[in-house]
């Protein structure tokens, strides 16, 4: 039926409730582990930055955080959001963590709302979500706070694709297409990841519009695409010219391959060890790392989503979707799975990771991937040979999809949660043995493990620097951490840059000890006695992989 921008109230409620069960089920997803979670590198840094501010009014820790990024001012709703965050919330993370979940069950409801506006069949408009939701892919989003401020743009590329939607089915199109720019302009000044995606929309809602029959404006979908993407333009030319994570470019030919090896690893790590190796993925967090809590909490969310997906699909025929739908719907998502990912053909920074902190640039593309797994699970359901067994398929793969991808994401949450509780053993044990610090000091830690498993403990010296910032509440402290690469030399010690014997120390906390490098000769005597080993016995790792958990 033609979509004539009126709804019914049992449409209104049946957003609502859908809209509920999602909130519900991203907010059990997270009980166990959110008012657990800490700071995480750069999270150190801007918490210390705000903490030492001498202007601790809501300007004065804007101008802090101006500061900040300084050298990273390509993004500037940033600053405002974490000057305000740190007002209401100071050093707690619990709070910081809170408040990026309700973020990201925002993003999860939109996300289905923009489904409805663009006519899409009910059980599609609840599971798709579901999956991305849950989807482990982008994991580091949900524990790292300052990487999780990219859920930001969820709702926004999400609320942007609804507004679209009304602007061509609803009274006041202008309005809601000026609304639609509005969050266009807003996601690409926090996070770049979803900006090629709005260029799909105008096609998502035309399209929608030609499968109910409705009839489509002029403007649609070259008009406000044009728009969309001159829009796009001007904000990629501002992040030119105030960013510095451009690559210096790269022949021709290479550049081809490196596109190559972007898309093959996506496909791989996103699709296959994610995605349908999800339920592999989740064996082995079962298997290797039980918990009694993790696995109640994931068979209850399995069973809620059977049934309400069995409710959802009640009085629907899933195999009246078609085959050929589902396909098209299947390929759709590959385009978003790759889309979500182009920014990084330019500033040549993507890491592919399945479960490290640097599958947090996974966020957009991921919506890719539940469509794909949705589409798929659709196809094999429309197998069933009435509607009946179609539904209770559907159902099932949605449901097993859930409880995989819960469990998951809460066993790579355990090793943030065992992160945090590592930094402050450190940090206490640190100001034990070194009560005050005179002016200017720089205090080196030792002897503890940079990750835990994928999460982060304190890998350099700007994490480390601000973490001692908010422990001495004084800026005039620089930190770092001892590395395998850490060289001692005449005139200082070398890690990430080179500090002076003057006011320089080391703390171990491995052997609890404390003590004043002077000059080489005392620098050499404390690493023979007490760090021969550099690496500190730990588990090989990776920059953003950390250490490999499944």
């Amino acid at each position: 039926m033609p979509y004539h921008g009126t709804e019914s109230s049992s449409d209104r409620s049946e957003a609502i409730r859908d809209c509920l069960f999602l909130i519900i089920v991203l907010a059990l997803s997270v009980a166990l582990y959110v008012g657990r979670l800490g700071f995480y590198y750069d999270d150190w840094q801007f918490v210390g930055y705000l903490h030492t501010s001498p202007d601790q009014s809501l300007a004065g820790l804007y101008r802090a955080m101006l500061a900040f990024f300084s050298n990273d001012a390509n993004r500037p709703l940033q600053a405002p959001y974490l000057a305000a965050l740190y007002r209401l919330f100071g050093k707690t993370p619990q709070f910081y963590h809170l408040t990026n979940a309700l973020v990201l069950a925002m993003g999860i409801a939109w996300f289905s709302l923009a489904l409805r506006a663009l006519r899409a069949p009910r059980p599609l408009a609840v599971a798709l979500p579901l999956i991305y939701g849950l989807l482990p892919n982008y994991s580091t989003d949900r524990f790292w706070f300052l990487a999780s401020i990219a859920n930001l743009t969820i709702a926004c590329y999400f609320g942007g694709l609804y507004s679209q939607a009304r602007a061509l089915y609803g009274s006041r199109p202008y309005l809601w297409q000026g609304l639609s720019l509005v969050a266009l302009l807003v996601c690409g000044l926090i996070y770049e990841m979803f900006l090629p995606l709005f260029l799909l929309s105008p096609f998502l809602v035309w399209y929608s519009a030609r499968q109910t029959g409705s009839s489509v404006a002029r403007h649609f979908p070259w008009g406000v695409l044009v728009v969309n993407a001159v829009v796009i333009a001007l904000i990629l030319a501002f992040k030119v010219a105030t960013t510095n994570r451009l690559g210096t470019g790269t022949p021709l030919v290479e550049h081809l391959y490196l596109t190559y090896w972007y898309c093959s690893e996506l496909l791989r790590v996103n699709l296959l060890e994610h995605g349908f190796g999800m339920p592999l993925m989740c064996w082995r967090a079962v298997n290797l790392y039980p918990n009694s809590a993790v696995l109640t909490g994931g068979l209850v969310t399995g069973v809620g989503v059977l049934m309400y997906m069995l409710r959802v699909t009640k009085t629907r025929d899933i195999r009246a979707w078609g085959v050929k739908s589902m396909l098209q719907l299947a390929a759709l998502g590959l385009c978003v799975l790759l889309a979500g990912h182009a920014v990084f053909l330019f500033n040549y920074q993507l890491t592919v990771t399945s479960t490290g902190d640097g599958n947090r640039t996974a966020l957009a593309g991921s919506v890719g991937v539940a469509v794909l797994l949705a589409a798929v699970s659709a196809v094999i359901a429309m197998a069933g040979r009435s509607q009946a067994m179609a539904r209770g398929v559907f159902a099932v793969f949605v449901a097993l999809l859930s409880f995989a991808g819960f469990v998951v994401n809460n066993t790579l949450a355990s090793f943030w949660v065992r992160s945090h509780e590592t930094q402050r053993q450190i940090l206490a044990d640190a100001k034990e043995s070194l009560p005050d610090l005179p002016a200017g000091s720089t205090l080196v830690l030792d002897g503890f493990c940079s990750y835990v498993g994928p999460a982060i403990v304190f890998t350099i010296d700007w994490d480390t620097t601000g973490a001692l910032m908010m422990l001495y509440g004084r800026r005039d402290i620089k930190g770092d951490v001892a590395l395998p690469y850490t060289r001692v030399e005449q005139n200082g010690v070398s890690i990430n840059q080179r500090y002076e014997y003057s006011r320089l120390y080391v703390y171990n906390h491995r052997h609890k000890v404390a003590m004043e490098l002077t000059d080489a000769e005392a620098a050499e005597r404390y690493f023979k006695s007490y760090s021969p080993d550099l690496a500190n016995y730990c588990p090989p790792f990776e920059w953003g992989y950390g250490v490999a958990v499944f």
